[in-house]
């Protein structure tokens, strides 16, 4: 038995009230990861038109996920895109003179935001073409995506959460 103060609740109850929160609000959780992944790109001039850079997955840009990937000799960026019936998607590639590396792997990097994809490559081309400094990009996501994410997720796991509580507190537990 678990005290707080004057009431007791078994631990039966706790830990059935877990799991069923787990699994109901797994989905939220899933979508929320899923689509929380995105990249960072640091790049520096090694020597003249040698660019090497260091590609980081994250998570919505707050936690890094695994280890950076070293990215050498780019040579160009450039947003590619895959449309099915009138939705189109977008990623960010990197072309060096042997591969070609997406920018978001973990994801295949397909969003929407096209423009917000095109500033990004305009940076990263403008940064090999200028051949001195440093440069930090981030594989764009669409504001409204992450939104309308944010809007599913948290709510849909607060919810389940809720109702998790519910079923564990019925009398036929006791």
């Amino acid at each position: 038995m678990i005290r707080i103060d004057r009431f007791s609740v078994p631990m039966k109850r706790v830990v059935t009230a877990a799991i069923i929160a787990l699994a109901l609000s797994l989905p939220g959780w899933v979508i929320l990861l899923f689509y929380g992944k995105t990249a960072t790109l640091t790049c520096t001039h090694i020597e003249p038109g040698q660019v090497n850079c260091s590609l980081q997955p994250t998570w919505y840009r707050l936690l890094p996920l695994g280890e950076p990937q070293l990215v050498t000799g780019i040579q160009r960026a450039y947003v590619d895109e895959n449309c099915d019936d009138g939705e189109c998607s977008y990623r960010i590639g990197l072309r060096t003179a042997r591969f070609v590396v997406l920018m978001n792997p973990s994801t295949s990097g397909w969003s929407g935001g096209s423009q917000l994809k095109q500033e990004t490559v305009d940076r990263i081309n403008a940064f090999v073409d200028s051949g001195e400094g440093t440069l930090i990009a981030h594989d764009t996501f669409d504001p409204l995506e992450t939104l309308v994410v944010l809007a599913i997720s948290f709510p849909w796991i607060v919810l389940m959460t809720g109702v998790a509580i519910w079923v564990s507190g019925k009398s036929s537990w006791r």
